[in-house]
């Protein structure tokens, strides 16, 4: 190849260095497409690689639900006078239907 000239020898070169670039996108292309799982896709379970199934479940967290011990609560307080009172009663029974009356 080098018998042919340096013209030949950039050309080749060229072409090397494109393919190298096009094979460079596939490759991203390709890994981020291995990477996609029922955890973090749109994916079934089922299509997921037997890596991600050997993982199991998530490991559930050792904090209880709710607020967290030492957070400061959020209520409103009740007040002696309040501006107004409002009732609300049912108009039928629950179970049966029937009007209250």
């Amino acid at each position: 190849m080098y018998a042919s000239g340096r013209d030949a020898v950039a050309v080749v070169i060229a072409a090397q260095v494109a393919r190298i670039d096009g094979l460079v996108v596939r490759v991203e292309e390709l890994e981020r497409q291995a990477g996609r799982s029922s955890c973090n896709g749109s994916l079934a379970p089922s299509r997921d690689s037997p890596d991600v199934r050997k993982a199991g479940p998530k490991k559930r967290s050792e904090r209880r639900q709710g607020g967290q011990p030492g957070h400061p609560g959020q209520s409103r307080e009740m007040v002696a006078d309040p501006d107004r009172l409002v009732e609300h009663w049912p108009s039928a029974c629950g179970g049966c239907g029937e009007p209250i009356v």
